[in-house]
């Protein structure tokens, strides 16, 4: 087996409304696995061990969407109130995720990256 077929790739996530309806939104994403998502789980991790004091719930929301946002590494769909293209950045995904009413959305992602089978490229066995 080649080497980089041991490695996750990022996969694509078309966003839904939470009836089902397609919004045209589709998320770059990479898995839970990734250096990004490991790096905040550490900081917010390092932040509240040991510490005697509980993180609060917009605390615990935050991390969450940060968690989600470290894994989002493109998007497309997404347009401005001129109907321009919104390009993706890491602060405009922060800023989309941390919506309350947008949480549809982060929960998806937050499902999506929980599977790792995933991220993985189908492969083929020898013969």
């Amino acid at each position: 087996m080649r080497i980089e077929n041991l490695f996750p790739i990022a996969q694509d996530l078309a966003i839904v409304f939470p009836d089902g309806e397609e919004t045209g939104i589709t998320f770059s994403v990479i898995t839970q696995d990734s250096k990004a998502f490991r790096e905040v789980a550490k900081r917010y991790a390092s932040q509240f061990m040991g510490s005697e004091v509980k993180p609060s719930l917009d605390v615990l929301e935050l991390q969450n969407v940060e968690l989600s946002v470290a894994c989002i590494v493109g998007w497309s769909g997404i347009e401005g109130a001129d109907g321009a293209a919104v390009p993706y950045t890491r602060e405009k995904a922060q800023e989309l995720l941390a919506q309350p009413e947008l949480t549809f959305i982060r929960e998806q992602v937050e499902n999506f990256i929980s599977k790792r089978a995933r991220f993985f490229r189908k492969h083929q066995t020898p013969a």
